[in-house]
């Protein structure tokens, strides 16, 4: 993977220093390719005790949640990039260029992989997971034509929404199904 990072045509941002606490920086280079985010560090860091190599953090256009100009007011080349479970700061002259250059490969990659309506929707709370709900509550009423519309509803959502269950469902006409007792 990481030798296909290497061979994307990117932006090479520098200088860049990455601030892990308010007063260590570490100097880095950003490397905005088509799919990630690549943070290159400029020093061989040790491993092992025994070893030092070189290390490169990753972060993929679909795991950004945001990019944006750090709150603190000390220093005005700082901004944030916050993903699934990572926050880091940094800090450049290029700031204005590196977050656009990393707002762009988001959008972009949020175009070509659009959340799944399965995804996005599936919540207790949402029209889908309310009918899901209910489909559920009314597949084991006394009365057979609820009993049949809960079973056609839960056919319908999960050919709608891509709910994969173990064996397929199939809409019911005229059939008797069982109360679940």
């Amino acid at each position: 993977m990481t030798v296909a990072l290497d061979l994307q045509s990117a932006l090479l941002f520098k200088p860049v220093w990455r601030i892990t606490a308010r007063d260590k920086r570490s100097s880095v280079s950003i490397k905005v390719g088509k799919d990630s985010v690549q943070i290159i560090y400029a020093e061989l860091q040790p491993i092992g005790g025994i070893l030092r190599v070189p290390t490169c953090d990753v972060i993929f256009a679909v795991d950004i949640e945001e990019i944006n100009v750090s709150s603190y007011v000390d220093d005005e080349n700082e901004f944030v990039l916050k993903g699934r479970g990572v926050r880091l700061i940094f800090s450049s002259p290029k700031r204005h260029d590196i977050i656009q250059a990393i707002q762009n490969i988001k959008a972009s990659a949020r175009d070509r992989n659009p959340m799944p309506l399965a995804k996005r929707g599936m919540r207790a709370g949402s029209l889908p997971g309310a009918l899901l709900n209910a489909s559920f509550l009314y597949l084991p009423h006394d009365d057979q034509d609820i009993r049949l519309a809960a079973w056609n509803l839960l056919c319908t959502l999960s050919k709608a929404y891509h709910i994969e269950p173990n064996k397929q469902f199939q809409p019911a006409s005229g059939i008797y199904i069982t109360p679940l007792y």
